[in-house]
C-alpha cells in the first residue's frame, strides 16, 4: 500500500483519548493516547520511546517519557528541499553499540509522463539517543518511470550484521514483471559500510502477482528467521492478504515461495499493513488493518481503506496462528506497528502506534501469561 497521508498535527503532550474495543484475546488493551508517529516505536535504553513521522518534506522525531502516554517534538530526522520529494515511512532502531538507525525511502517524483523519477531507501543515523542525526548510508537507489522502493526494516543480527529489507519493484521488473513487487535485503559490510548484492525475501511463485512488502523480521532461534508481509491474493479481484516467508541460515536463503499467513475469510475483503513482534515468553504476535467488519470491501489501491486494527498470536516457532482479535474499530486506520517494552513495574507491556481519523495514535497491552 503506497497511499500518501499528508497531516498536519501538533506536537502536544495530549491526555489518553479513548477506550480500546479490543474483543478479547490474550492481550488486555485498556485506552489509546494520542502518539508522536506511526509504525513501531523504538525503546532507548532509559526506558522512554522515540516515534517518527512525515511532516511535509520533513521526517520528525518525537519522544515519550512515560511508556507513550504522551509524546512531544523531539528533533528532525532528515529533511528535504527536492520538488515532487516523499520521504519517510522508515524504521527505527537501536545498534548494539547504542546508535540509532532510520531507514527511510527518498523518492522523487515529477512529471508523470516523463522518466524523471528516482527512488532510494537511505539511512540516518545518531550517536546521541535521537537528539542530533546524520546521514549513514545509502541501501538502495534506481532511476525509472514505473518501479521504486518504498517501505523498509532494519535488523540487527546477534552477531552484529545489519541487515536492511524493503518494497522493491525494481527487481520483479528486471525479471520481466512490471507491476509487482518483492521484499528484498541487503547486508551492510561492517569494514567498507557498503551494502551487499540483494537477496529476494519473499515473492509470490513463477508470473503469480506478487505485491508483497511493508514487512517486519523478527529471530525466532539462532539464524531462523520470520519475514511478515502485506501482499495480494495471486487470484482475482488480487485482495490484500498476509504472507511470511522463513530463512534458517540468517537471511542468506529464504524458503520460497511465500505463504499465507492469513486473509479474511471472506476473500473479498483485505488484511494489510502487519507489524511482528516476539514477546519475552516466546509467543509472536502480529498487528494489521482490515475490513473484513464492513459491509464492502474497499480497493487498496485507492489509499482510502475503511480497515479496524487487530492481531493475531503464534507460536514459538510461528508454525500455529490464532485470532485475530480487534484492538480498535476507529477506522479508517492505517500504518500500524508495535514494540515490546517493560513499564516501572517490571511488566510486559506491548505498544501498538498507528494512524487513523483522529490523528496519530497510541494502544498500550498488557499479555496474559502463557
Amino acid at each position: 500500500m503506497r497511499a500518501i497521508i499528508a497531516v498536519l498535527l501538533t506536537a502536544a503532550c495530549i491526555v489518553p483519548a479513548k477506550n480500546v474495543v479490543c474483543a478479547g484475546g490474550p492481550i488486555t488493551f485498556s485506552q489509546t493516547y494520542r502518539s508522536g508517529g506511526f509504525k513501531a516505536p523504538m525503546p532507548l535504553r532509559n526506558g522512554s520511546l522515540l516515534a517518527a513521522r512525515t511532516s511535509g518534506t520533513a521526517v520528525k522525531c518525537f519522544l515519550s517519557a512515560d511508556e507513550g502516554r504522551s509524546w512531544r517534538e523531539y528533533s528532525t530526522i532528515v529533511s528535504a528541499q527536492a520538488p515532487g520529494c516523499d520521504i519517510g515511512d522508515g524504521h527505527l532502531m537501536t545498534l548494539e553499540n547504542g546508535d540509532i538507525l532510520y531507514s527511510y525511502r527518498f523518492n522523487i517524483h515529477r512529471n508523470k509522463q516523463t522518466s524523471e523519477k528516482s527512488f532510494s531507501i537511505r539511512v540516518a543515523v545518531s550517536g546521541d539517543d535521537g537528539l542530533t542525526w546524520k546521514h549513514h548510508s545509502t541501501v538502495a537507489a534506481t532511476k525509472g518511470a514505473d518501479f521504486g522502493y518504498w517501505s523498509s526494516f532494519l535488523m540487527e543480527r546477534p552477531d552484529g550484521t545489519l541487515q536492511c529489507y524493503y518494497d522493491d519493484e525494481r527487481s520483479p521488473s528486471l525479471s520481466g514483471l512490471m507491476g509487482h513487487q518483492w521484499i528484498t535485503m541487503k547486508t551492510c559490510d561492517r569494514d567498507t559500510g557498503r551494502w551487499s548484492a540483494p537477496v529476494t525475501v519473499s515473492r509470490a511463485v513463477g508470473s503469480l502477482l506478487s505485491r508483497d512488502g511493508r514487512c517486519s523480521v523478527v529471530e525466532i532461534s539462532p539464524d531462523h528467521l520470520l519475514c511478515v508481509s502485506e501482499g495480494v491474493q495471486e487470484y482475482a479481484p488480487h485482495r490484500g492478504c498476509l504472507w511470511i516467508t522463513e530463512s534458517r541460515d540468517g537471511g542468506k536463503s529464504w524458503a520460497m515461495p511465500h505463504r499465507k499467513l492469513w486473509e479474511p475469510k471472506n476473500t473479498d475483503f483485505n488484511a494489510l499493513a502487519p507489524w511482528a513482534v516476539r514477546l519475552n515468553d516466546g509467543r509472536l504476535i502480529v498487528v494489521f488493518t482490515t475490513d473484513e467488519d464492513r459491509d464492502k470491501p474497499t480497493e487498496a489501491s485507492t489509499g482510502v481503506l475503511f480497515q479496524d486494527l487487530k492481531y493475531l498470536v503464534g507460536d514459538k516457532d510461528g508454525a500455529s496462528w490464532a485470532g485475530p482479535w480487534t484492538i480498535d474499530n476507529n477506522y479508517p486506520i492505517y500504518f500500524p506497528g508495535a514494540c515490546v517494552v517493560k513499564d516501572k513495574s517490571e511488566a510486559e507491556e506491548i505498544i501498538v502506534q498507528y494512524f487513523t481519523k483522529a490523528g496519530f495514535m497510541c494502544a498500550i497491552g498488557r499479555a496474559a501469561n502463557e
